[in-house]
């Protein structure tokens, strides 16, 4: 009983949050903010961001009070719905993705016929929710792959809410080898990445990427997307032959932790045979694009 009423005032929340944002929307107009050339957005950039993508922004007041992990339902400008745990990173992950801040939309337009994508680090499926909407209508493959279990189950809600079929989720972390491994988090649920040297967390299946692909009969990646919180260095190394020779694009949210595991280190890496072109770049992080010198003419953007 107590359950019932908690979740019949939560949906009641979510409502009224929405009623309240199309209503503010006639005397607060909105404004989508552009990324600055150094830095991190203002507080009132960040403010229009949000308000540019969730149409029920409002619910924000709940997220912020209510218990940690309670379940909250954004909706997106662009009609999803995005299922997110109060008081963690997933609103702003829903904002930074689904705006195309994170990843600029221009970039993941795919022209193949049957384009087959990969979503490495996939969260709770906002990147998977962006791509289905990007590829409309047209036949597509895609791959989600994500360790956290929170995360996992979250995944999946989110792409049966929105009735996403395309996607295959995988609940393993891409790493050198297949086996097991610990999953280690900085304290928010996007921040989750594989230690190889932690003998204790959470234990994970854990897949090389190529392998993982033969498998699931997957001979050529349109575009591949990761983000995996400083393993990229790794898993690409490790994957390079299959990398190198299949994949078309690759989306990369790369982390920097000294020399070696650095973006310098990357260029040397993927060079021969992408062309690199870092999309945004901050202190410690940022995404850059990576195609396939032939695909040129197979990916827009």
């Amino acid at each position: 009983m107590i359950m019932g009423a908690a979740r019949l005032g939560m949906r009641l929340a979510e409502t009224g949050a929405y009623a309240t944002g199309q209503v503010l929307r006639l005397f607060w107009p909105v404004r989508a903010p552009s990324r600055p050339e150094r830095g991190f957005l203002c507080l009132s950039d960040r403010i229009a961001l949000l308000r540019a993508t969730v149409s029920n922004w409002p619910l924000l007041a709940v997220d912020r009070i209510a218990p940690r992990g309670t379940e909250l339902t954004y909706r997106t400008v662009n009609g999803r719905r995005v299922h997110c745990r109060a008081r963690t990173s997933d609103l702003l992950e829903t904002v930074i993705v689904s705006s195309g801040f994170e990843y600029p939309v221009e970039h993941l337009r795919i022209d193949d016929d049957h384009p087959v994508v990969v979503d490495v680090g996939a969260h709770i499926g906002t990147f998977a929710l962006l791509m289905d909407s990007l590829l409309g209508d047209r036949p597509y493959r895609g791959v989600a792959l994500e360790p956290m279990a929170e995360n996992f189950a979250l995944l999946q809600e989110n792409l049966r809410a929105n009735r996403v079929t395309g996607f295959t989720t995988v609940q393993a972390a891409a790493a050198c080898a297949a086996g097991e491994g610990f999953l280690r988090t900085r304290g928010q649920p996007d921040t989750a990445f594989l230690d190889p040297r932690a003998d204790e967390g959470e234990r994970v299946r854990t897949v090389e990427l190529g392998e993982l692909c033969h498998t699931m009969g997957l001979d050529c990646i349109s575009l591949l997307k990761m983000d995996i919180e400083g393993g990229e260095h790794d898993v690409l190394a490790a994957s390079w032959p299959f990398v190198a020779e299949r994949v078309k694009v690759i989306v990369l949210e790369f982390h920097e932790d000294g020399p070696g595991r650095d973006l310098e280190s990357l260029h040397m890496l993927l060079e021969p045979a992408f062309t690199i072109k870092v999309l945004h770049r901050g202190p410690t992080q940022g995404v850059l694009i990576a195609r396939a010198h032939e695909a040129g003419e197979h990916v827009g953007g």
